[in-house]
């Protein structure tokens, strides 16, 4: 019989002796302490002419003689094998095993012959189960564990005891516990699952994702235990969504640009028409001074060719090709320059709250652009809120980044680390859904009848220009958060 220790060495805690049966090749029987069979495995019962009543409660001597009665030849000894054996014979190995108090063995017959003379172990595949890269677990009708080995709890993080005590349930996700429930229930009926995806929970919440099969070990027609193999693919999932993620950041850049250029274009074009009629303006106002009806006419004109420009510059700004006056300045004290502007858009039921950080770090910017930007949203505010009392808040601060930081940005253009200013300005309004949360900085997107679509198109420009990133936060009911983030200088 083999040691104690080498037992101890290869059974993991926990396993039962009768479970083990299930993993060994070859034909094998559970002894109790007195030397009687307790159990056998099904590939006894399928080499070898007896049933399980036959040997149940038998002596080991008597379950060997009557194997030789019927010209099997079963080995007692490794130095016992001699020449003048047949081709075919078993050798008998006998390994100790614990049997909740006290000791039994596992009886295994080992089909040799001389071009067969390695087969597998209890130790060899005990080590192969316990080495395996993947979660390797068996689960009794009721969902307890009966086995799981070294890569399941070193993956999942629970211990020998508290596995004794959990049911395989508690270790599924929420969002998978039904599907795989109702998988279980299907594989104690007999059906094998493949390549499947289930979702653990480990001990410390983390979700593991897995795919894997399962099938059933059978006995006397009942259901004994399942057998599942998984492999751990939480990296490769968050690899694919990555990967997801920036091929959505590169169509949405490829939008923009293309975008940018076509609206670049249309503005510089509608631009130099726009100077013609300006200029022609002018002139027609100089040479009908004389006639007050004329010159009411004229500056409604130019009153509309005004607005016009106007357009254009916020086209050109969403491309990136309007003109840049750099300079470094404080984003608080660019806030209080343009809120005598802001206030004099505002109703008189909606209030407007200051939250302005001090001593921030200067921006290098365009300020005549970036007062544009805020007042953007500030009108993107105004018409979210509607006709009902409401509330903006314009806010400034800074904030240090790392490398996800701008992961769920609108626009971050692979933004380097480092310290950030940011405004942001916050309504009460009615909120945005996902598909318009999508949409609402691509130019001419709209929700409103009258509304042009032109104003966050253009503030996402302005922020590319300025090296920047946009992040939005918005649900219905619930208001919308725009901030902007600008590099702050160094000192």
């Amino acid at each position: 019989m083999y040691p104690l220790q080498v037992v101890k060495d290869n059974l993991p805690d926990g396993c039962e002796a009768v479970s083990l049966l299930e993993y060994i090749s070859c034909p094998a029987v559970l002894l109790n302490g007195k030397g009687r069979v307790i159990k056998c495995n099904d590939e006894f019962l399928m080499q070898f002419p007896l049933s399980e009543p036959d040997i149940a409660d038998k002596k080991l001597e008597d379950v060997l003689q009557h194997l030789e009665n019927n010209d099997f030849i079963i080995v007692r000894n490794q130095s016992d094998k001699a020449s003048s054996l047949p081709s075919s014979y078993y050798l008998l190995k006998e390994v100790a095993v614990q049997l909740g108090q006290g000791y039994g063995s596992v009886c295994l017959f080992e089909a040799d012959s001389p071009v067969q003379q390695d087969r597998l172990s209890v130790a060899d595949i005990m080590d192969f189960l316990e080495h395996a890269n993947d979660l390797v677990q068996s689960v009794a009708p009721d969902g307890s564990f009966l086995y799981v080995n070294n890569t399941w709890k070193k993956v999942l993080g629970y211990t020998d005891r508290e596995i004794r005590n959990l049911r395989f349930t508690d270790i599924i996700s929420e969002q998978c516990r039904d599907h795989c429930s109702l998988m279980f229930h299907r594989v104690m009926q007999g059906e094998s699952v493949e390549h499947v995806e289930v979702s653990f929970r480990a001990k410390d919440g983390r979700i593991v994702y897995a795919e894997g099969s399962c099938n059933c070990r059978f006995l006397d027609g009942k259901p004994v235990s399942t057998r599942g193999i998984f492999r751990d693919i939480t990296e490769r999932k968050r690899i694919r969504r990555e990967q997801e993620k920036l091929k959505e950041r590169l169509k949405k850049a490829e939008l923009f640009e293309s975008l940018g250029l076509m609206a670049g274009s249309i503005a510089h074009d509608y631009n130099n028409i726009l100077m013609i009629i300006l200029g022609f303006t002018e002139l027609l106002k100089v040479k009908t001074s004389g006639s007050p009806e004329l010159q009411s006419y004229l500056e409604k004109i130019e009153h509309s060719a005004r607005r016009a420009e106007g357009l254009t510059h916020q086209m050109l700004a969403f491309a990136g090709a309007g003109k840049v006056y750099l300079e470094k300045r404080d984003l608080s004290a660019l806030i209080l320059e343009i809120m005598p502007s802001i206030g004099s858009m505002l109703p008189n039921d909606c209030i407007v709250d200051l939250d302005l950080a001090h001593n921030l770090p200067l921006v290098e910017m365009d300020a005549a652009q970036l007062k544009q930007a805020v007042k953007n949203l500030v009108v993107n505010a105004l018409e979210a809120i509607g006709s009902s009392p409401g509330r903006i808040e314009i806010s400034t601060g800074l904030v240090g980044t790392h490398a996800d930081f701008f992961h769920d940005a609108v626009l971050d253009e692979n933004l380097p680390e480092g310290q950030y200013c940011f405004i942001q300005v916050a309504d009460s309004g009615e909120g945005m859904t996902l598909e318009v949360r999508e949409k609402a900085f691509q130019p001419f997107f709209t929700t409103r009848f009258q509304g042009r679509g032109l104003g966050l198109a253009s503030t996402l420009g302005i922020v590319r220009g300025h090296k920047g990133a946009i992040k939005l936060k918005s649900s219905p009911g619930k208001g919308t958060k725009v901030r902007i983030f600008l590099p702050a200088c160094d000192n």
